[in-house]
């Protein structure tokens, strides 16, 4: 019974593949489709846009903030801030869109990693994903309430006919607006998260390849010396306040480094060999063609 089974099997098999020539084309060509399928190596097009975004994202980020210092933008008085915003009106406003920008640019790439490292099976790429896309939303908001708060307050500051009341009324609120978008989201949140998505992201690349180690503790240095930095709001005007200031200079420093150094390696090398995981780290493909006997 047995024998004669597998003989109208194979029977029926050989007229399938007969009788349909692109089923026996699709049956052939299977197995370098499953095997470039069980790759899970992301595409050349994912990792340029993912390389060239996350270079300009990291250049432009401390590039922005040394030219938000030379505008003279002062964060705790209005007195100050809004003549600075009238005599610059244009690259004060042009400044903040591309830190807007720039939030928005790092929201859409914490899906471009999560996809580019979707064969590493790691809870860590998860986290690197919801990090980046809280650490871009919060600069994104810090950012923006420059393009609304610091033009209508500034246009009613600057006013001959405002009294001193008003001026007054303005300075506390502007000074609010700037202690709770600015220093506590746009500057405490987004270095947390900024640092923990930096974090994640260097162990998980620590992990998956044993080709320079060393330079991903750049990227871990970094994304501990910017979580720690972030506390310098805190103890702001005091001595630990300075302390932590310099750690999150040289976090930024690592931070800077590192990520261009892997958006050039990314760029110049094949996504292959970057991405060389261990196979304790990569679901193994699962065969299902094997037939019963």
């Amino acid at each position: 019974m047995t024998f004669f089974s597998n003989e109208k099997q194979v029977s029926r098999q050989h007229h399938a593949t007969c009788s349909n020539p692109k089923r026996g084309k699709r049956m052939k060509s299977s197995p370098a489709r499953k095997e470039l399928q069980a790759s899970g190596e992301p595409s050349s097009t994912l990792t340029r846009l993912t390389a060239i975004l996350l270079l300009i994202g990291t250049i432009a980020v401390p590039t922005l903030l040394i030219l938000h210092d030379m505008l003279g933008i002062d964060e705790d008085s209005g007195a100050l801030a809004f003549p600075a915003y009238q005599r610059h009106p244009i690259s004060v406003f042009l400044t903040y869109y591309a830190l807007m920008a720039t939030g928005v640019l790092f929201v859409l790439l914490g899906p471009l990693v999560y996809r580019m490292y979707i064969h590493l099976q790691t809870p860590l790429r998860l986290l690197v994903l919801i990090c980046m896309v809280v650490a871009g939303s919060t600069q994104m908001i810090a950012a923006s309430r420059w393009l609304i708060v610091l033009p209508y307050f500034s246009h009613i500051y600057t006013n001959p006919q405002t009294d001193a009341a008003t001026h007054a009324a303005l300075d506390v609120a502007y000074q609010g607006t700037s202690y709770f978008l600015g220093l506590t989201i746009g500057e405490f949140f987004y270095n947390i998260f900024s640092g923990l998505w930096s974090v994640f992201l260097a162990v998980m690349l620590l992990r998956s390849s044993h080709r320079n180690v060393w330079f991903h503790w750049i990227g871990i240095i970094g994304g501990v010396g910017i979580m720690l930095g972030s506390f310098e709001q805190i103890f702001v005007n005091t001595a630990p306040g300075s302390i932590f200031l310099s750690l999150l200079t040289v976090g930024h420093v690592a931070w800077v480094i590192w990520l261009v150094g892997i958006a050039i390696a990314l760029l110049v090398n094949k996504p292959s060999v970057l991405q060389r995981e261990p196979q304790s780290m990569v679901q193994e493909p699962v065969d299902l063609s094997t037939e019963r006997q």
